[in-house]
């Protein structure tokens, strides 16, 4: 409102309507880009705003190759497709019961996925029985810690009472993987930073493009030497294990898919336990994929072939009060983001000579992660369920990790799961999805 020039000039509900397209389920008409557009020009001029704007980078275009411009609009309109999918009312399990005390109302939830989050950008209604009344009770959840949350409210609130029902009004803020990406895309549109330099980045959207690849950490040997002391591999594994052990650049990004029982996570620790005894020293692995359980099974597998040589970091909104049950085996390598330590030398007591770790995508992009990425750097990344990976989510790891990154494999069933979102946004598309990356892909079998 104040950059256009002031409430007291303005509509404010045409403001709002105009400039909350990215909350709209349809997409925006041609008006309504017009009028953004011609809103941006207008805020530029106005003597109050100018100084403000004069020191803005400018969004420069026209000597940007049109290949380098679609991959950019296409990675910014599913991510803006993907948020417009987001809920705008969800209800939220709770315990019956809640109490108030200090100017917060204080709920218990009882699922996770419907748990009570904080948002700046939501609300929360409480409707409540109180004696024989049903006051509805409206604020912001202030603190979450695990089950429990405290909602700021204003007013007086009986001291305690019975919940009938808890819903939150709005979108969910965006994550931090999504901010770092909607971060990129503008800084590349500005030309702050060029991702036609990134050989991972020209590889995957612009394959036409010279790509000079940066030199892998190796050992001294030149053939993969494949070490899997807990079992047999067969030929198709085996093969997988030495591309993915390769210094080739054609298998720098790898894709390997097949279906359920061909042995996807078995390739994987595999090819963990072959580097470790075999390659480099210097030479580091970071385990990913989309979901938590996901990542908990390749740590379980490691586990069960007697590799304990890795930490796993996990999210404390994840782990503690509701998942804690799944790490029981796994209690010897957890580092929970609640216990991430901003001194180096803490962490590095807490990895002493990790070489392997794992986590999910979104991890990556935790403002803190830094800590873990100087003592390790990511160097080969192997994502594991990758055909559940939309092909933009990668984008922030391709840009903050672009000085250490050496090699990235992709593994999947790509038959059998999709991008999450793609039941209602077909475009959507995974790595496998893209023929040239396909046509040198490796398939297992039994």
């Amino acid at each position: 409102m104040n950059a256009l020039g002031d409430e007291d000039l303005l509509r404010k509900v045409n403001v709002k309507t105009l400039f909350a397209g990215r909350r709209r389920k349809n997409a925006p008409t041609a008006k309504d880009v017009t009028l953004q557009a011609w809103a941006a020009y207008r805020a530029a001029t106005l003597a109050p705003m100018a100084p403000k704007y004069a020191t803005l980078p400018r969004i420069t275009t026209d000597t940007m190759p049109d290949i380098y411009l679609s991959a950019l609009a296409k990675i910014s309109r599913d991510a803006e497709i993907k948020e417009s999918l987001k809920p705008t009312t969800v209800t939220n399990d709770v315990k019956e019961h809640f109490t108030y005390k200090g100017g917060n109302v204080n709920l218990e939830s009882t699922r996770f996925k419907t748990r009570v989050m904080t948002s700046g950008n939501q609300v929360i209604r409480i409707k409540a029985q109180v004696g024989d009344k049903q006051p509805t009770i409206v604020g912001q959840a202030r603190r979450v810690n695990g089950r429990h949350s405290q909602i700021g409210v204003k007013g007086p609130v009986h001291s305690s009472g019975v919940v009938l029902s808890v819903t939150t009004f709005g979108v969910a803020a965006l994550t931090p993987a999504e901010k770092s990406k909607e971060d990129v895309v503008l800084k590349a549109l500005q030309g702050l930073v060029t991702l036609l330099e990134l050989p991972f980045f020209c590889t995957i959207w612009v394959p036409s493009c010279s790509i000079l690849w940066p030199p892998l950490v190796q050992a001294i040997w030149t053939e993969p030497l494949v070490y899997y002391p807990g079992g047999t591999l067969n030929d198709s594994q085996d093969l997988a294990v030495k591309r993915i052990l390769s210094g080739a650049d054609k298998d720098r990004v790898l894709l390997i898919h097949g279906p359920p029982g061909t042995g996807k996570t078995t390739v994987i620790a595999a090819s963990v336990l072959s580097i470790i005894k075999y390659g480099s020293r210097k030479r580091t692995i970071w385990l990913v994929a989309h979901s938590n359980v996901a990542v908990k099974n390749i740590a379980e597998k490691l586990d069960k072939v007697e590799f304990r040589e890795f930490k796993l970091l996990v999210s404390v909104d994840f782990h503690f009060d509701w998942h804690e049950h799944l790490y029981t085996r796994l209690e010897h390598c957890v580092i929970r983001t609640d216990q991430f330590d901003e001194d180096p030398v803490g962490t590095g007591r807490r990895l002493l000579d990790t070489r392997v770790i794992l986590c999910t995508l979104g991890m990556l992009s935790n403002s803190r992660i830094n800590v873990y990425t100087d003592l390790v750097p990511l160097q080969t990344i192997i994502f594991d369920e990758a055909s559940q990976i939309e092909v933009g989510d990668y984008l922030p790891v391709l840009h903050h990790f672009r000085k250490s990154l050496r090699k990235m494999v992709f593994i999947g069933d790509d038959k059998q799961l999709a991008p999450y979102g793609q039941d209602d946004i077909p475009q959507l598309q995974s790595l496998f999805e893209f023929p040239h990356l396909r046509k040198h892909a490796h398939f297992l079998d039994t």
